[in-house]
């Protein structure tokens, strides 16, 4: 992601695991601060959408499916301020991951619905719930 999204090189973007069903992705506080010190809801806004756009692109990824992957529509809730570094968490069953693969591979295009939840100091600051689609390169049709 760092090398072609430039946006996560300036959130400072990191990641800190993948495991096929779960990717947790991570943001430092100091490039990611408002004016009150504590995080920019925008930067955390960008981390839980990087986060399911990520496990995603992974998951097609692992089965060598070239896809253009795009967010189709999504609901966030900031719960609490963050005033560490914040931690995003997505993940999905193997049925979830299974259906979403299987429809790719035979139709060309696929839709998958995620939660994203994202802690900072082991308190839970956002959540969004996205749709993303995904479709074979240089379709323009919706899922």
């Amino acid at each position: 992601m760092r090398e072609t999204i430039p946006l996560t090189r300036s959130l400072d973007l990191g990641g800190l695991r993948y495991d096929g069903s779960e990717l947790i992705l991570t943001l430092p506080l100091a490039p990611n601060v408002n004016d009150k010190g504590c995080a920019f809801g925008g930067s955390m806004a960008c981390l839980t959408t990087l986060t399911g756009w990520g496990l995603l692109r992974l998951a097609l990824g692992e089965q060598q499916q070239p896809a253009d992957l795009y967010i189709q529509d999504q609901q966030t809730k900031y719960v609490a301020p963050a005033w560490a570094k914040m931690y995003s968490r997505c993940s999905w069953t193997e049925a979830e991951k299974s259906e979403f693969l299987r429809n790719f591979a035979r139709r060309g295009k696929a839709r998958a619905g995620v939660s994203i939840s994202c802690t900072s100091d082991d308190i839970e600051v956002c959540k969004m719930d996205a749709r993303f689609v995904a479709l074979r390169p240089g379709t323009s049709k919706a899922a």
